[in-house]
């Protein structure tokens, strides 16, 4: 979820082009332009006043993370709940994918401000300031079949300081705590514990990646944490490799793919993709490719794909660059579906797929499934629209 987020949020950051593009976006938007046009001096203010609170906030962090033995201040944002401004929205994605077989898992905790109505479940926006508020946790898994753990709102705490963590309790009760690089992760329902974890630093691939933008009312930050993790799922030991995200946005959900594949050889791929959807006509906003190689060096572009989806359950998915130099094809084995309704509706779908197929020539690195080994991944694909 974190890579498209960027794309869109520049996009949106523009209010002269603010009435034009909700009009575009989705049947209704003239009535979403009218909503945001009405907006009191006084209301916008006040969110302008908030996004430049975490607008500066994130550009400490980015500061602090270029320094030696600074990395503890990532826990500042990571544990803590945002004073959100209007249109906000905050939430912690994870997925750990095993090195050794096709099990996946993914949890997701997050919040909004405004209602929304998450799966069929109300999700009621507060603004107390509190270090517990309610969020919907979704959490899956791929073990042989698919096993969900999460489907509900959560009364989720985060204590911050000499214990950082996160703790949401519900029908699941999931716990997430440490002190960067070294965390770790339970998650139980009733008496049995589903999954725990211990994460570290990774051997391979730089540790973290951290972005910010904002213009005007629109924005994000955002932080991605990558880790090597050893734990148990459902009984059975679970070692693989970690992708950790804490996002904050303004701003609303447009449709977007994202494909993160991770390989034997400790390489991954990327590629992700924002647009507009509207009467059937498809508008990219922006996309790129990011490949990290075996010893983690990385390699990116802004690059001209396409994604196609071949078939309706358990779908292929084939993804190529215009130019010849990368080739993906992956087959799905397990799916989770969203629904988001409020301001617009949205569905947002995570794929667990394993690559048939796999070529890369890229600035003189040159790679192959024979080479790379096992791949490994999710497809997200997202489509509709959300304020």
């Amino acid at each position: 979820m974190a890579k498209p987020a960027e794309s869109l949020y520049r996009l949106l950051g523009s209010l002269d082009r603010r009435k034009e593009l909700m009009e575009k976006l989705a049947p209704g938007g003239r009535e979403i332009s009218r909503l945001l046009g009405s907006l009191e001096r006084h209301q916008q203010r006040i969110v302008r006043q908030n996004v430049s609170d975490v607008r500066h906030r994130a550009a400490a962090l980015a500061r602090l993370f270029g320094k030696k033995r600074k990395y503890r201040e990532v826990d500042d944002m990571f544990f803590r709940f945002e004073d959100l401004p209007m249109f906000g929205k905050e939430y912690w994605f994870m997925h750990f994918v095993s090195a050794e077989d096709d099990r996946q898992l993914i949890l997701t905790l997050g919040r909004s401000q405004g209602d929304v109505e998450v799966n069929r479940r109300r999700l009621r926006s507060s603004d107390e300031e509190s270090a517990t508020k309610k969020c919907m946790a979704i959490g899956w898994f791929f073990d042989g079949k698919k096993k969900v753990f999460a489907d509900q709102i959560q009364e989720t705490t985060v204590f911050a300081g000499k214990k950082n963590a996160i703790v949401s309790k519900g029908k699941s009760r999931i716990e997430f705590g440490g002190t960067y690089p070294g965390y770790s992760v339970s998650i139980a329902r009733g008496k049995k514990r589903t999954f725990s974890a211990r994460l570290r630093k990774p051997a391979k691939r730089r540790p973290f990646e951290i972005s910010q933008f904002f213009k005007g009312v629109f924005g994000f930050q955002l932080i991605n944490l990558y880790f090597d993790f050893d734990g148990v799922l459902d009984g059975r030991r679970f070692r693989g490799t970690c992708y950790v995200q804490k996002i904050i946005g303004v701003g609303p959900f447009v449709p977007w793919n994202w494909v993160r594949i991770n390989f034997g050889d400790g390489s991954a791929l990327e590629f992700f993709t924002t647009f507009l959807s509207a009467r059937g006509m498809r508008a990219k906003l922006d996309s790129t490719l990011l490949f990290y190689d075996s010893a983690g060096r990385l390699h990116a572009r802004k690059a001209a794909f396409s994604i196609e989806k071949i078939g309706s359950k358990n779908p292929r998915w084939t993804v190529k660059t215009d130019d010849g130099s990368v080739f993906l094809e992956a087959a799905s084995y397990a799916e989770h579906r969203f629904s988001f309704e409020g301001a617009g509706k949205f569905t947002y779908v995570e794929y667990f797929v394993e690559v048939n197929d796999f070529l890369l020539e890229l600035d003189g690195c040159r790679s192959s499934l024979l080479k790379a080994g096992r791949g490994t991944g999710i497809v997200e694909d997202a489509y509709g629209f959300l304020l």
